[in-house]
């Protein structure tokens, strides 16, 4: 029974995994203040609950689930919190609403990242997986499980009669708040599942064995999409979110790029899915403003590379996938300049390009230590080290025995 329930919520990261991202973003939090509410101890439990949240429709067939993953829900939710608590400082049920909007953005924003970066090598890597029978996401989701061997959650916190009331008046989908309650029951089911599987070395060794590239990079900080780079992009996106409650707007239109800027030894060859640069906005970009025009990549020497440009999960989605046409050239430095037009979902457009710099190049050495300089006397190293210990030390024993 717990099988299927399983496949219906595992449709990226899964639970496990979006706490533990949810967790190791905290540190990464730039605002002062924002760092402050993510550590909150009384806090934790919402913010948990609001990145378990999503899913829940999944496990019961409601398409609120869908809905909840994306920014046009959350921002109602946070236009809610406005209207309802004003800005900070917060009250603590304020707070709490604020932690769990928080946990909803890790969870849509590490969607988006781990399935068009991580997954998408997956594809490739793990090509001879079980793609049609098994689920991937269950598979990552307990190998990371036995990695990191996560926190028990106990307890749960969701504002429910608060939520369904939104997602009625403000996105038109009808779901009670016992059914939104009876949803996030299912994903503690869930989550116990998977942190007792991964206790269970054959389990892991199955999974392991059906997705091998997929369930050996979880931690590698090298590869897009991996989990601690999800956890990164979502502290950049929480900073912006943390902007919108205090009624401002993120004026830089990127949270992240990969390879990161100015990255060296950038793979040449356009049909690896390796040559492929990823954009992550900051809002959700309205589907019909990209256009192929608008995103370049040109080298230091004038020359362009046409790419081709997917907007993963198209409408609303935060991540733009660029993928080279033709080669890029050897030790070459491109310039990718998405310039303005792109407009996103709450009303606003680009006004002024963004630019980014890769390198095919491989990094320069580093600038040699400077030489040490030279020994005096017979001795040198741990040797002359000790006689000058044993010559200050008798200085002093003489010194001290002075009249």
């Amino acid at each position: 029974m717990l099988l299927p329930l399983m496949a219906s919520i595992a449709l990226a990261n899964g639970q496990t995994s979006h706490v533990w991202i949810t967790v190791e973003a905290v540190p990464y939090v730039q605002d002062p203040d924002l760092a402050e509410l993510v550590t909150r101890d009384d806090l934790r439990t919402a913010l948990i609950s609001g990145a378990m949240f999503p899913d829940g429709g999944y496990a019961v067939g409601d398409p609120y689930g869908e809905d909840a993953h994306w920014e046009p829900f959350q921002r109602a939710y946070l236009a809610w919190i406005q209207d309802t608590y004003g800005g900070p400082p917060w009250t603590d049920e304020g707070a709490m609403h604020v932690a769990f909007l928080l946990g909803m953005a890790s969870h849509g924003m590490a969607d988006q990242t781990y399935d068009a970066m991580y997954m998408e090598r997956a594809h490739v890597y793990d090509e001879d997986a079980p793609w049609s029978t098994e689920s991937m996401d269950t598979a990552t989701d307990v190998a990371l499980a036995a990695l990191v061997h996560p926190e028990a959650i106990d307890t749960a916190w969701v504002p429910s009669s608060v939520l369904s009331t939104i997602f009625q008046d403000a996105r038109g989908i009808d779901v009670d708040a016992d059914t939104l309650d009876g949803a996030q029951d299912l994903l503690q089911v869930a989550i116990w599942f998977v942190t007792s599987a991964a206790e269970v070395p054959e389990t892991v060794d199955m999974y392991a064995e059906q997705w091998p590239w997929a369930c050996a990079e979880q931690l590698n900080d090298d590869v897009p999409g991996s989990p601690p780079n999800e956890a990164r992009v979502v502290a950049a996106y929480w900073d912006r979110v943390y902007l919108r409650l205090l009624g401002e707007e993120p004026d830089d239109p990127v949270i992240a790029t990969f390879p990161r800027e100015g990255g060296w030894s950038h793979p040449t060859d356009a049909d690896s899915i390796e040559s492929m640069v990823t954009l992550v906005f900051a809002r959700g970009i309205e589907d019909d403003s990209v256009d192929a025009a608008l995103f370049t990549a040109v080298s230091d020497q004038g020359d362009a590379v046409p790419l081709s440009v997917d907007l993963f999960y198209g409408q609303s989605s935060h991540v733009v996938n660029l993928r080279p046409e033709v080669p890029w050239l050897d030790d070459t430095s491109y310039t990718i300049t998405v310039a303005p037009g792109l407009r996103f979902i709450d009303g606003t457009s680009m006004n002024e390009p963004f630019q980014t710099e890769l390198s095919t190049a491989t990094p320069p050495l580093p600038d040699p230590a400077p030489a040490a300089p030279p020994s005096s006397g017979c001795t040198s190293g741990a040797a002359g080290s000790s006689s000058l210990v044993a010559l200050a030390a008798a200085l002093l024993v003489s010194t001290r025995r002075r009249p």
